[in-house]
């Protein structure tokens, strides 16, 4: 049997955290590593030994803001752990400040459970989760500033491995496509992800869409 996946819970809404425990505790693939109701108590646990695969963070955690400890978790781990933001706003604003600090993916409080469980599976897998509501935020947003990651400008190459990436398609199947070793491809994957500004993979599929270098249908 596969390994689960560690998920932590991090909101101060205990009614809300003890929902989503209880929910997400019966999916036979998934294992509730741990609660927090604030980021000193996040972070406290985060100490231990065993690190989660995905986090669900909300937005609002009492006086704090949960980018503060997505970033908190990129500084001491990378990109290793996923990170879902959780809030029970619907503003672009929201939704860019988390992907911008390093969030893997944004779900309104709202969301169907069936679509949590798809983007805990989507983020472990594919390191992103870009739904409907997270899409239309995006291209609300677009004329504010297309540019504002970055203002290098990208090479055919890099925005063909941009779409690639997109289409969620692995580092062999995208070095396949342009001939080339997938070693070379992960050196141009962390090429674009400063040349772009993007924090993870999450934040280079938003400046795709923005950037009109990657679309939806």
């Amino acid at each position: 049997m596969p390994n689960k996946i560690k998920i932590a819970l991090v909101d101060d809404h205990n009614v809300m955290r003890s929902a989503l425990a209880g929910f997400l505790g019966n999916v036979p693939e998934f294992e509730i590593l741990f609660e927090a109701s604030s980021l000193s108590e996040f972070e406290s646990k985060l100490a231990w030994d065993e690190k989660p695969d995905i986090i669900l963070m909300d937005y609002a955690i009492g006086d704090e803001v949960g980018p503060d400890g997505i970033k908190l978790v990129r500084e001491k781990f990378g990109d290793s752990i996923g990170i879902i933001g959780l809030s029970m706003h619907k503003e672009a604003r929201i939704v860019s400040e988390v992907i911008q600090a390093g969030g893997n993916g944004y779900l309104f409080k709202g969301t169907d459970t069936k679509e949590i469980i798809i983007s805990i599976h989507e983020v472990h897998k594919n390191g992103f989760y870009i739904n409907d509501f997270t899409r239309r935020m995006v291209f609300g947003n677009r004329g504010d500033n297309q540019s504002e990651f970055s203002e290098n400008e990208l090479t055919e190459l890099e925005e063909g491995i941009i779409i690639g990436i997109c289409n969620q398609k692995t580092n062999e199947q995208i070095a396949s496509s342009f001939g080339l070793s997938p070693n070379t491809i992960h050196t141009y994957r962390k090429k674009i992800l400063r040349k772009t500004g993007s924090k993870n993979t999450a934040g280079l599929v938003v400046y795709a869409i923005r950037n009109n270098i990657y679309s939806i249908t």
